[in-house]
């Protein structure tokens, strides 16, 4: 678990772990260099519990906090949570049974749902389960509809799988460092998937300092259209279908637009030119020239509908 500043919510998050069903694993908390008292809280339930252990650093994001984690990890399965969150009472127990009552599973996978003020809302889905192929889970990951696949706070992986490749969350991304890691997992996979959509998992809306949008100029968000590309590469060279091929280069394409968009807003011409010269070299020169197409009538239908109102 990476902490940085949570103190108003680790207790719980921790608490919610440690009241797990499942009770056979080892709790390592990554104090992220924390300026409030969230340290001070790791070492009170570090001294409580002997399954827990605690690593204080130098604030380096939370991916070098869960890569730092992996490190000393020594279970089989490897399982992040994010510690203004919670998790449900048989969360652990879901997910190791997804991995253990099935043949040649390497990923568990459960759902999730909102929290405001630390109340849930209903869940998105009723609960059915089923297992998914290599191919057919990429094919899922890339189709919108499927975003929760990509958070890591819903999956159990397999340590071996993440050691021998060499599995690493990217600190270079930004925002969608977690559905990187999720892609170079799937495509080091060999066996299958078990899905469920039972919940797992409260992840809390409008607290901490998980997710936030803010409405100002941010470099980082050139590094988002570096991770679609880095995905696109991914998907395209490690034999996945043409479908999961198309969805990956629709949200690269679509990466590009908006944030070149984004930074002509504001007059960053040196992140442009960046944009525009990955994004040629990223795809076939056709599809390039498809997709200015596509924006010349995309722009040609928004004059037409302006002159009908």
């Amino acid at each position: 678990m990476p902490i940085y500043n949570t103190s108003k919510l680790l207790r719980p998050q921790i608490q919610s772990i440690l009241s797990q069903a499942y009770t056979d694993y080892e709790l390592i908390l990554v104090d992220d260099g924390s300026t409030d008292d969230s340290g001070d809280i790791c070492d009170e339930f570090a001294k409580k519990d002997e399954r827990i252990t605690v690593i204080h650093k130098t604030n380096a994001g939370v991916d070098e906090a869960r890569n730092t984690g992996m490190d000393i990890a020594r279970g089989q399965y490897l399982y992040f949570v994010d510690s203004d969150d919670e998790l449900l009472p048989d969360a652990l127990q879901t997910l190791a049974d997804g991995m253990e009552n099935h043949e040649n599973v390497d990923i568990s996978i459960a759902g999730y749902v909102y929290s405001h003020d630390g109340k849930a809302d209903p869940p998105f889905l009723p609960v059915s389960s089923r297992m998914f192929s290599r191919n057919e889970l990429m094919d899922e990951l890339m189709c919108p509809k499927f975003q929760s696949l990509g958070m890591p706070w819903t999956n159990f992986y397999k340590a071996s799988i993440i050691k021998d490749n060499h599995l690493r969350f990217d600190k270079r991304i930004h925002t969608i460092d977690d559905r990187v890691f999720m892609v170079s997992y799937i495509c080091a996979m060999k066996g299958t998937a078990y899905h469920t959509t039972k919940p797992i998992y409260k992840y809390n809306l409008g607290v901490g300092v998980s997710f936030q949008i803010k409405d100002k100029y941010d470099k980082r968000n050139l590094t988002i259209f570096d991770g679609q590309c880095l995905i696109y590469d991914a998907v395209r060279s490690n034999g996945f279908s043409s479908k999961s091929i198309w969805w990956a280069r629709h949200r690269m394409i679509n990466s590009y637009d908006k944030k070149k968009k984004y930074f002509l807003k504001y007059h960053d011409l040196e992140s442009v030119k960046y944009l525009d010269e990955k994004f040629l070299a990223a795809i076939p020169f056709y599809i390039y020239r498809l997709f200015k197409l596509r924006e010349l009538v995309k722009g040609m239908l928004e004059m037409l509908h302006l002159k009908k109102k």
